[in-house]
């Protein structure tokens, strides 16, 4: 970051917010198409988005590596078969250094809103640390980026440390602490088995149970990852393998297309509950009251063991109130605590939508009425050359969170590319386009066990699925392969 002063402009062609690996994917691909007059802001101190801001004990990828990474740079020698935090976010700004990206990026910069010049045909866009123009405006700020701290009575009194997951203070372990783990989701079902082995006491408090499936993880050995490394063939092989699993359960699963999927995966997670020898009692607070796929399963080889240890206190409750260093659950139970840490997931999409105003003067959000959407998930009505990218945009949402990174910036390029032919200098979708691609995406997703939860973070105001992408990795790659220009209005 600069020093510049916080009033000074900036003009760029083209501005991008956020440095995960579809903002890095982003602007390889304005590098690689010849396009330099770019700058990247982002609130976080370097690259690496979700894997530089969770710095929790136990973060760890909950697909394989072999799967999970980005096209432009297939790496063979992951050294286990579920990457760390650490090894992902070394990944991540090595692109970004190969790419040359540092020299393009102000970290340490937060977009505080954004709205569109008439008179300049170009976003204005207010942040931490000055204002930037730019001709082109692009979102990559991630779907799981806004932290979601509920309100709790008493929380603010409390003498203890409190934190998100996501702003883990880097000097905690918790090493010989009573800590609260306040939900027990993705991030949740990883922080309490780390944290079981050096905390004193680890109370849990689950607000719902959800299925918690078997990560199979492990070290690959040298001689492994030699041959990943060397042998493109039959690294590409594992590849396929891993990227046709999750496929198939994205397939069948979140998108309807097997019924009797659920039913399967379920008596498979009913069978394998007693092998963990949990008392009868824990094992019926742990089993879920939904069907499987009803919500989001979970990976952990060691989370039901961890839950059984003696110095672990579970309670099938949320956190009800606070009073000094006293918690009390929505069972009435009660601990002294020395921490608190706040696993309670993140605002879907953040507060990337909330912060731009539409051409009209109307935030996106707030003229949506809590019914998001975007035309092919990528450009919203009456937002002039805006482009939101991956998790930033509404049912944008894939088992692969860097496959987006893959077939969102040709789109964007293809667009670009033809205004500048063209001599165009602006372009938004048109409104019913935008609603007619929502009405069949509604349509699809109505059918997944994904939306039948209305309290599951995926589901919007009004019912729907704001999240999934309705269909699979290839019919994601087949939508956004063609820009299609009458679903456009020139503006200038």
């Amino acid at each position: 970051m600069g020093s510049q002063g916080p009033t000074e402009i900036r003009r760029h062609k083209l501005l991008l917010v956020g440095t995960g690996g579809n903002g890095i994917g982003v602007a390889a691909e304005l590098k690689q198409n010849g396009i330099d007059d770019f700058r990247i802001i982002s609130r976080h101190s370097d690259f690496g988005g979700a894997w530089h801001a969770n710095g929790y004990p136990g973060c760890y990828t909950d697909v394989p590596s072999m799967a999970y990474q980005m096209t432009r740079k297939i790496r063979g020698d992951w050294p286990e078969r579920f990457a760390s935090r650490a090894e992902m976010g070394r990944y991540l700004r090595s692109i970004a250094t190969e790419n040359d990206l540092y020299a393009h990026t102000d970290f340490d910069t937060e977009m505080l809103e954004a709205e569109w010049l008439d008179g300049e045909l170009c976003w204005q866009v207010s942040t931490s640390n000055g204002v930037y123009l730019a001709r082109f405006l692009l979102t990559a700020t991630g779907y799981l980026d806004e932290p979601n701290i509920p309100k709790i009575p008493g929380l603010d009194s409390f003498p203890g440390r409190v934190f998100h997951s996501s702003l883990w203070p880097a000097d905690y372990t918790g090493s010989g602490d009573v800590v609260a783990v306040v939900g027990t989701g993705s991030s949740g079902a990883q922080i309490v088995p780390a944290l079981q082995k050096i905390a004193s006491r680890v109370v849990v408090l689950q607000r719902t149970a959800t299925y918690i499936l078997p990560r199979g993880d492990l070290e690959y050995t040298d001689a492994e990852r030699h041959d990943y490394k060397t042998k493109p063939d039959k690294h590409a092989d594992r590849r396929n393998e891993a990227r046709k699993e999750y496929d198939e359960f994205w397939e069948a699963m979140v998108l309807a297309k097997d019924t009797s999927y659920s039913q399967r995966m379920g008596a498979e997670w009913h069978a394998k509950i007693d092998e963990f020898g949990l008392s009868p009692a824990l094992q019926k607070m742990v089993t879920p009251d939904v069907p499987f796929g009803f919500r989001r399963p979970i990976m952990s080889d060691d989370y039901y063991r961890a839950i059984g240890e003696s110095n672990v206190d579970f309670v099938a409750g949320s956190l009800h109130s606070v009073d000094g260093g006293r918690i009390k659950a929505s069972t009435g139970q009660e601990f002294n605590v020395d921490a608190i840490a706040m696993a309670t997931g993140f605002k879907f999409l953040g507060a990337t939508i909330d912060r731009i105003k539409r051409r009209d003067g109307v935030v996106i959000s707030k003229h949506q009425q809590g019914h998001l959407r975007a035309y092919k998930a990528v450009t919203p009505a009456m937002c002039p050359n805006l482009f939101l990218i991956g998790g930033s945009a509404p049912n944008s949402m894939c088992w692969d969170g860097f496959f987006p990174q893959a077939v969102y910036p040709p789109y964007v390029m293809e667009m670009i590319k033809y205004m500048d032919a063209k001599g165009i200098r602006a372009m938004e979708v048109r409104e019913e386009a935008e609603i007619a691609w929502k009405r069949k995406a509604d349509s699809i997703l109505e059918k997944s066990p994904f939306s039948k939860d209305p309290n599951s973070f995926m589901m919007d105001a009004t019912g729907h699925n704001k999240a999934i992408f309705p269909g699979g990795l290839n019919d994601m790659r087949d939508e956004l392969s063609t820009f299609d220009p009458t679903a456009y209005d020139v503006l200038a």
